[in-house]
């Protein structure tokens, strides 16, 4: 049996889903976004070895990042058991990998909780935005046996014990390899 807040949900849904699909039938009449977005900022170059593909001991990965998201992110990651982000490759091969996308950790931090009232421009639904910065950098296993998740949780733990924040989201971007 539903709930009334169900079938409510369900009326708050639909509105929702007709103006996503005359959102995307009125592509010709809509704006457009580019140009509308933040530079990316200065990008480094980094190397890790991927956990879900043997390479030979000599051989690693080169990963782009922004250079900003990667001093905030580096020390807890390479503080974490498991995850690795390695900076200079020494006597070891960058290779490539095709279709090769790194797991990447997400730092979402805010220290005092301010938050706004949006509607979205597409469902024209109200949400919650919450201010705040946001970094992201890739990473890789630090030896053969480390596992992905494992040294995730390790790389989130180092960040969940930051202090002064009121909102502290860590989140996950898998490893990819594309056929």
């Amino acid at each position: 049996m539903a709930r009334y807040s169900d079938i409510r949900r369900g009326g708050e849904l639909k509105y929702a889903l007709d103006n996503w699909i005359n959102h995307m039938t009125d592509y010709e009449n809509r704006e457009s976004g580019i140009g509308q977005g933040q530079e990316r900022g200065a990008q480094a170059t980094v190397y890790v070895v991927p956990f879900m593909k043997d390479l030979t001991l000599d051989e690693v990965v080169e990963v782009n990042v922004t250079a900003t998201h990667l001093a905030d992110l580096r020390t807890y990651i390479t503080a974490a058991d498991g995850a690795e982000v390695i900076e200079a490759i020494g006597s070891k091969t960058p290779i490539t990998v095709t279709g090769f996308r790194a797991a990447r950790v997400t730092w979402f931090r805010n220290a005092n909780k301010v938050k706004t009232v949006a509607t979205s421009k597409v469902t024209k639904l109200k949400y919650l935005k919450y201010a705040g910065d946001r970094s992201a950098c890739p990473f890789g296993r630090a030896a053969d046996s480390d596992d992905q998740q494992d040294a995730f949780n390790a790389v989130r733990a180092q960040l969940k014990a930051q202090a002064g924040l009121a909102v502290n989201r860590v989140s996950l971007v898998r490893e990819k390899f594309a056929a």
